[in-house]
């Protein structure tokens, strides 16, 4: 499996992708797009909310 994980990384690497830990994904979003004025303050978004929500 360890294997399998950095072949996977290197070819997503060569193709210009940057991997992300998933737990980084769960933090509270802080980037300079609006979107936190679409949430409750109880609820705030997470970096997940803003890259995959739509999916």
């Amino acid at each position: 499996m360890w294997l399998d994980r950095h072949r996977t990384e290197d070819v997503l690497h060569a193709l210009g992708y940057r991997v992300v830990s998933e737990h980084i994904l769960w933090g509270r979003y802080d980037g300079v797009s609006d979107l936190g004025s679409h949430y409750p303050p109880e609820h705030p978004p997470t970096w997940w909310f803003r890259f995959f929500d739509y999916l």
